[in-house]
């Protein structure tokens, strides 16, 4: 598998795969780690799951809702990491209330009944989101946060962002505090980028080889990024910038030979 498919098997892998555990760490140093360092980080990461499971009348599963989030830990008394969970937290006990609340959990209880008086199978419907740690650096913590709905019939829904954070100061970033290139800079970098990806998987692109920049400014509300080890990467989700494609359109900008277009140290060359 090649670093530039990760997005699109991360979205598969998304059907069967339920993060458990993730403890990593990163340097506190402005300056890049030295090989044999061994001084502890000073922010380590790890995951908790908020699951709910409902079911009907009869104790058949009919829901299932579960979101798992990150929890900063560090080795001093920091007030932004405690926000930080805080906030991650509650995004997760927001999340399971907006799904009971937002007509999800009666469509499917309808369905089973439906399916039940016809002699048919129900399959439970979902909502999981996962946070996933992509990039530690200094005191830059980057995840990947994505998204999968199923509710009935043959198909699921994906929805994928980046978040990246100072975890000392508890600020998220922009695109613009991190990256350079902006305006119709920008635009040409990520059609450069995107036209080496569509043009290698024409046949789940349905086709299309290229956006033009008019394409790309009209969707840039719709650009993802979050940091990797070796650059930054950039992706659309389904049905966005190509429509009725189910896939991810997405490329690994290098921080080898660019490093003066970011605005962060780099770490882990």
């Amino acid at each position: 598998m090649t670093k530039k498919n990760t997005l699109r098997y991360i979205v598969t892998a998304l059907k069967i795969l339920i993060i458990t555990a993730l403890v990593v760490g990163c340097e506190t140093s402005d300056k890049p780690a030295s090989k044999g360092h061994t001084e502890l980080p000073a922010y380590t990461a790890r995951v908790e799951t908020l699951t709910e499971k409902i079911t009907d009348d009869d104790g058949t599963l009919i829901y299932t809702i579960s979101y798992t989030y990150p929890i900063i830990n560090s080795v001093k008394k920091d007030d932004a990491v405690k926000e930080l969970n805080e906030k991650f937290k509650t995004e997760a006990e927001n999340f399971l209330s907006e799904i009971k609340g937002n007509g999800s959990v009666e469509k499917a209880k309808s369905t089973a009944k439906a399916a039940a008086g016809d002699n048919k199978e129900f399959y439970p419907h979902s909502s999981t989101v996962n946070y996933a740690l992509q990039y530690t650096g200094g005191n830059i913590m980057s995840f990947l946060k994505t998204e999968e709905n199923y509710t009935g019939g043959t198909s699921r829904t994906y929805y994928s962002e980046g978040r990246t954070y100072n975890i000392e100061t508890g600020k998220e970033y922009a695109l613009s505090d991190v990256f350079e290139a902006k305006n119709l800079g920008l635009v040409k970098i990520l059609r450069n980028g995107f036209k080496t990806e569509l043009s290698g998987n024409k046949e789940i692109f349905k086709g299309k080889t290229d956006f033009t920049e008019e394409e790309i400014s009209n969707n840039m509300n719709n650009l993802k990024w979050y940091l990797s080890p070796d650059g930054i990467m950039f992706f659309f989700n389904p049905n966005t910038i190509i429509p009725d494609v189910n896939e991810i359109p997405q490329f690994e900008y290098s921080y080898v030979g660019n490093k003066s277009m970011f605005k962060i140290p780099i770490y882990g060359e």
